[in-house]
Parts: C-alpha cells; structure tokens; sequence
C-alpha cells in the first residue's frame, strides 16, 4: 500500500534508502530538515514546521557510495518516475504530489554539469556552496 500524505511518503523512502544501506550516504537538506528537528526537540514551538513537496538529499563531494542500489527503483514503487530535462541529465523523481531530487556541493566557479553517481544509477544536480562548507565535506 502506497503512503497516504507527505509525511508518510517521506518516511518510506529514508526507510527504504536504510533497509538497503544507503541511508547513512545523504545529508538531509532543505526543509525536511525542521520537521526532523522539530520532532528531535519535542516539537518546540520556536522549530517552524515547513516542508515542501520536495525531498532534497545531498552527496558528497567526493561522493561515498556504501553499496551499489538502484534508486530508480526503489523509488518507482512510490510512482515517483525519473523526469527527463532536455538541458541537463540530473536526477530528479516527481510524483503527482512529491518530488526527490539529488544534489553534490559544487566545486570550482560554478555552472557544472550534473555528476553521475555510480552505484546508485542517479546523477546529482551541482548546488553551489560557501568555501567554508565545501572544505567541511573532505
């Protein structure tokens, strides 16, 4: 049985990417990360609750790949189908109310071109950052 909301959907797939032992090789990003928080702090009022219809999960740069899964996959089961962009090949699965996209911390000026991750089947879609976060990631 499919989930019935977001919040549902969202916690299938990190239980997914955990049962076959991916989950630990993304960083939660974006705004998925205050419903998490929220929770982790008891839902304290001063952890706004915002989540959009987005799950973006972040790969390091160089990206760390624990073991071989098809994403595409394990995603499909939640009719969440890879959507194809003529300018690009980044990964990004859009369902009717839910997308996921993957994202790798850009390095150099910028303008980069999606970078394949292999073992995953995914190419994830460059997201500039700061100096200082960037040099955290190595």
């Amino acid at each position: 049985m499919l989930p019935t909301d977001n919040l549902e959907l969202f916690e299938a797939i990190l239980k997914d990417f955990d049962d076959n032992g991916i989950l630990q090789d993304f960083i939660l990003i974006g705004s998925w990360v205050l419903r998490v928080y929220s929770e982790h702090f008891n839902n304290d009022p001063q952890v706004p609750i915002v989540a959009t219809q987005d799950l973006d999960l972040l790969v390091t740069n160089p990206p760390k790949v624990s073991r071989e899964v098809n994403i595409a996959e394990i995603l499909s089961k939640y009719d969440l189908e890879e959507a194809s962009n003529p300018w690009d090949s980044n990964s990004k699965f859009v369902g009717p109310d839910f997308e996921v996209e993957f994202l790798i911390p850009e390095k150099g000026r910028g303008g980069s071109k999606g970078k394949p991750i292999k073992g995953l089947g995914i190419t994830a879609t460059p997201l500039p950052c700061r100096n200082e976060w960037r040099n955290s990631q190595n």
